[in-house]
């Protein structure tokens, strides 16, 4: 078959990251990519991969009319069997495909998990928009968690149309973490024995950062002990605001910022533990992706959270920093013992590799 994916942004993130991961290795598909707005950073991966991409760099809503007609033109030239929108910009755009392409089969693909008190109004009226819409306009609403599906048919979205497929990782045959661990605590001058933090996630209100300075904060009396790295979108040394609460919380010396990976994988390999102190997520990527290489995580009770990581690390339940804490503290007393903490990295792998194989998501994705 031919799939046209519609998708909001190609910049670094869950959507992105797994859209990428279905196209390029589905071999029994073609697939062009339209991005209503930059190429970014998995458009040139993708034409890297000989993937044909469209980048429509919609900024305003001015363009809006000529973005459709470019959009028209380029399903009118491929003639795809599906189109596949990710998230709910593109999502509004198919409803416009719909009335001009009565023929093509419409999916639409719900990654957010829908917080009222975190959504902006301009993309609220697009949620409860598409949900009118989703009785009329989708053959299938894909989301890649229950919870995001149980808050959006809360709101009305079309429930007898729902399918939940979560998202897929292929596991590394060679990850060498030791080694890359300790050149970087050679580069930063830290200790070999320095327990290493990570959390990976951009600057954002759901990610909840002012919690997890609260937390850093909290283990002031393991200095030397221990090193928070934050990697993600704007989580550098220019960003204001985010210094701002570095400096207010005094945890400037506990702290690297690393801004963006390109290869997740770079980041992960000079972790002991990752972390995630999220309000809300849908399927977090970053817990998966670090457990497929064998880094356990804490994590708030958000989302797939708790179904991801199962009994191989530690659930606390959302705003609530001196649990994280108790977690973080239990974490390296295991973490001491070697035998119990390697046991516990092999079974993250595995957990990974029986629950969410990027082949399991490939076959579900083809069965629609």
């Amino acid at each position: 078959m031919k799939i046209i994916h519609i998708i909001t942004s190609l910049e670094s993130g869950g959507a992105e990251s797994n859209l990428y991961k279905i196209v390029t290795n589905d071999d029994i598909n073609t697939h062009i990519i339209i991005s209503l707005s930059t190429l970014g950073i998995y458009g040139k991966k993708f034409i890297e991969k000989g993937i044909i991409v469209y980048s429509l760099n919609l900024n305003n809503y001015i363009l809006i009319f000529s973005s459709i007609k470019k959009i028209f033109k380029i399903i009118n030239n491929f003639k795809p069997d599906i189109i596949h929108s990710w998230m709910y910009h593109s999502n509004l755009i198919t409803i416009l495909i719909f009335f001009k392409f009565k023929k093509v089969k419409i999916i639409w693909n719900i990654r957010g998990s829908f917080e009222k008190e975190l959504t902006k109004l301009k993309t609220k009226l697009i949620i409860y928009l598409c949900s009118f819409f989703s009785y009329f306009i989708p053959s299938k609403i894909v989301y890649c968690s229950k919870y995001s599906m149980i808050t959006h048919e809360k709101i009305f979205y079309n429930k007898n149309i729902s399918l939940f497929i979560p998202n897929g990782f292929l596991i590394p045959e060679i990850f060498n973490i030791k080694e890359k661990k300790n050149d970087f605590l050679k580069y930063y001058n830290l200790n070999k024995k320095t327990f290493v933090i990570g959390m990976a996630a951009r600057f954002d209100p759901h990610k909840d950062y002012e919690n997890l300075f609260k937390v850093i904060k909290m283990t002031s009396s393991l200095e030397n002990k221990i090193i928070f790295l934050l990697a993600g979108k704007d989580i550098n040394y220019n960003n204001i605001h985010l210094m701002k609460l570095i400096n207010n919380f005094k945890i400037s010396k506990k702290i690297i910022l690393l801004d963006n990976y390109d290869n997740i994988n770079d980041f992960y390999s000079i972790l002991d533990l990752h972390i995630l102190v999220s309000l809300s997520e849908s399927f977090p990527n970053v817990i998966a992706e670090s457990m497929s290489v064998g880094i356990p995580n804490i994590s708030t009770a958000v989302g797939e959270a708790k179904n991801i990581i199962n009994d191989k690390g530690w659930i606390v339940s959302r705003n609530n920093p001196n649990n994280f804490y108790k977690s973080l503290i239990a974490a390296m007393k295991l973490f001491e013992n070697k035998d119990l903490w390697n046991d516990l990295k092999k079974s993250c792998i595995e957990e990974i590799k029986k629950n969410y194989s990027l082949e399991k998501m490939l076959s579900n994705y083809n069965k629609i």
